[in-house]
């Protein structure tokens, strides 16, 4: 993911960043992240986009994320 969709992206940012505002786990090693990213453009343009992690666990160690954003918000930032 950083490499298809932040490494692509953060060049066009100052400031780019994930604030996590509601964490919740199960038993199955499954945890929720639900938050928003805060960003402000080259040309100061921010932009607060709502987020959700799901962030699979084994054995102590991150395996896995998948994410749910309104990717949109932060293009037309990028636009001025």
């Amino acid at each position: 993911m950083a490499t298809d969709f932040f490494g692509k992206t953060m060049p066009n940012y100052e400031s780019f960043g994930a604030v996590p505002e509601e964490l919740y786990a199960d038993d199955e090693g499954h945890v929720f992240v639900y938050g928003h990213y805060h960003a402000k453009t080259k040309t100061g343009n921010t932009a607060d986009v709502r987020f959700l992690h799901l962030w699979t666990v084994r054995d102590g160690q991150a395996v896995r994320m998948r994410q749910i954003a309104d990717s949109h918000v932060l293009q037309e930032a990028l636009k001025g």
